[in-house]
């Protein structure tokens, strides 16, 4: 616990308040922004049930059906989602199970919840195209928004003019 400044209460973190989760579960406008360019979830590499009622996915991977570094993919790859739940050593794993997802041709999106985290990690395995959320995410499940900015990771560029107008400025991201 930190020492209190000047008769304030000490800043506890969020361990030391009981608040810490692993899982943040993705707020439904970023679920809607993958289908309005990929149009399904085929798999979820890190989820559970309750976060199902809003993702949907055909299968997905939890706590209890833990995702394997190497995702059995079908005959047609389809798509891949991933919100990672954290810390940052999850976050470079679920990037690297998702990046073997597309280099064996899978589509895809996935949420790197803190841009942060992209320093991190290492170009994807094809051009994937970052959006960068202006305004902080509210995670469900959670009471307060993220720390900082997030990012959108996608393999294939906003369909239209309005996914562009509207969400803010898309990156291209190339090895």
């Amino acid at each position: 616990m930190k020492a209190a400044t000047k008769g304030r209460p000490p800043q506890l973190t969020s361990t030391e308040r009981g608040t810490y989760r692993d899982d943040h579960g993705t707020p439904a406008h970023v679920i809607e922004l993958h289908r309005r360019i990929h149009c399904t979830i085929d798999i979820d590499l890190a989820s559970d049930a309750q976060a199902q009622k809003i993702v949907r996915a055909r299968r997905y991977y939890s706590l209890e059906k833990p995702c394997p570094l190497v995702v059995t993919l079908p005959p047609d790859p389809g798509t891949v989602w991933c919100n990672p739940p954290g810390p940052s050593e999850n976050v470079i794993r679920f990037w690297q199970i998702w990046c073997s997802c597309v280099a064996r041709g899978a589509e895809g999106s996935f949420l790197a919840f803190s841009v942060d985290h992209l320093r991190f990690l290492v170009p994807p395995p094809t051009r994937c195209y970052v959006l960068f959320f202006e305004k902080r995410l509210k995670f469900v499940g959670n009471r307060s928004q993220a720390a900082i900015a997030s990012a959108f990771v996608s393999t294939r560029p906003p369909k239209t003019e309005v996914d562009i107008n509207e969400l803010g400025p898309w990156l291209e991201w190339v090895e």
